[in-house]
């Protein structure tokens, strides 16, 4: 156990108490009263001093029902007091990120993975990993992707998107003894044959796309700074 381990639990675990008496100090959601809904999200948002979509994901997590009840925020904040100082200082701290990401799941089913998140000192990527594992992508749960206002806009996502992917499967196809982070994670010599080649197939037209959208970006902004990896690769 350190000092800062310690210093940043106690952090963690009144970060999830303040943003559950946010959630419960939020007048609760009213069917389709939508545009009251709103006014009263982004009013709440400017006394609090914090963006609305922080109202909304207090508010769900206040929610006795589908969210936490007091005496569960209790609980689970007792557990993360008593496990997680102890943990190496490698680990991931349980903290109000890791409850977003757990509001995906019906609440039935959240005490045994909040559990080993905590017990595992589980980051938010191992967390949500677990979920999407368990129980499939997230259909309906997440902020929706906002489109953006023209087309230099859109292929500038399409750029971004490709980028993350490259980055993903980059990640994966690394060696062992080359992967940087706290654990060393599964490779693509894990996935199945014919996943790991629909996942080379998909890399090599994403990386066609990836340089479409590049070059269109620079022939359109020609002074556009490229900074990434994938984009210098491109140049």
């Amino acid at each position: 156990m350190t000092t800062a381990r310690t210093a940043k639990v106690m952090a963690a675990v009144k970060a999830i108490k303040d943003f559950h008496a946010l959630g419960r100090s939020v007048p609760k959601k009213q069917a389709q009263k939508e545009a009251y809904a709103q006014g009263t999200v982004d009013a709440e948002a400017q006394k609090h001093g914090v963006n609305p979509d922080t109202v909304r994901k207090a508010r769900q997590f206040a929610d006795p029902v589908g969210g936490y009840t007091p005496a569960e925020v209790n609980d689970l904040c007792r557990l993360i007091t008593a496990e997680q100082p102890h943990q190496d200082d490698e680990r991931s701290v349980f903290g109000r990120t890791h409850l977003i990401r757990l509001l995906s799941v019906k609440k039935q089913y959240r005490a045994g993975l909040q559990e080993a998140a905590v017990r595992g000192g589980w980051s938010t990527g191992e967390l949500e990993a677990q979920i999407a594992a368990r129980y499939g992508s997230r259909r309906d749960g997440g902020r929706r992707r906002r489109l953006p206002a023209d087309a230099l806009g859109l292929l500038t996502q399409v750029e971004r998107l490709c980028e993350g992917w490259r980055r993903w499967v980059a990640l994966v196809s690394a060696n062992p003894e080359q992967q940087v982070g706290k654990t060393k994670g599964p490779s693509m010599n894990d996935l199945p044959p014919r996943v790991r080649r629909l996942v080379g197939e998909a890399g090599a037209a994403l990386a066609k796309l990836h340089e479409a959208a590049t070059e269109e970006l620079k022939a359109r902004r020609p002074g556009r700074a490229v900074r990434h990896q994938f984009r210098k690769a491109l140049e």
